[in-house]
């Protein structure tokens, strides 16, 4: 199997160049490669994989399909806080 990591790929990217990037992806994980990537960009994290591992501070939180976890829920797992701690206007 071939695998490619990408951690943060898209920090210093437009964002007409996440989109091509994006869509390299998606060809590269029909083709069959395998694919980790890292990203603190909830937009990515839902767009991308079809697993979600997340860690905070070292330890594994949990790991899930990504069609089961909406993003408010995702958010409150990377900061082990209620989604309205962390933004009390919403």
């Amino acid at each position: 199997m071939r695998l490619l990591i990408l951690d943060e790929p898209t920090v210093s990217l437009t964002e007409a160049e996440a989109e091509k990037l994006f869509g390299l992806v998606a060809k590269l994980k029909v083709s069959g490669v395998g694919i980790i990537h890292v990203s603190h960009r909830v937009r990515e994290i839902k767009q991308i994989p079809d697993r979600i591992t997340v860690p905070r501070d070292g330890p594994k939180i949990t790991a899930v399909n990504a069609d089961e976890l909406m993003e408010s829920s995702l958010v409150e797992l990377m900061t082990g806080r209620k989604i309205e701690a962390l933004s009390p206007h919403i």
